[in-house]
């Protein structure tokens, strides 16, 4: 279920951008960045979530250059 609440904000975050892009309007073109932005902060968190319970595999990161130079 929280999969599939992931995915809702993810096209979520679709939809909010191409309404932005379409929109020629300010108020609405800043009203549909700012939901955009809250949908990604959410779905950043789930991700997290995901991570920290083990149900999805965190992706590769990079390596920390500073620890490289020891």
């Amino acid at each position: 279920m929280l999969l599939q609440t992931c995915f809702f904000f993810g096209v979520a975050v679709t939809y909010y951008n191409a309404a932005l892009i379409a929109s020629m309007r300010a108020d609405i073109s800043a009203h549909c960045q700012k939901a955009a932005l809250d949908s990604l902060w959410i779905y950043s968190r789930i991700g997290k979530d995901m991570i920290d319970n083990q149900w999805m595999e965190q992706p590769p990161q990079a390596d920390d250059r500073k620890k490289l130079d020891d």
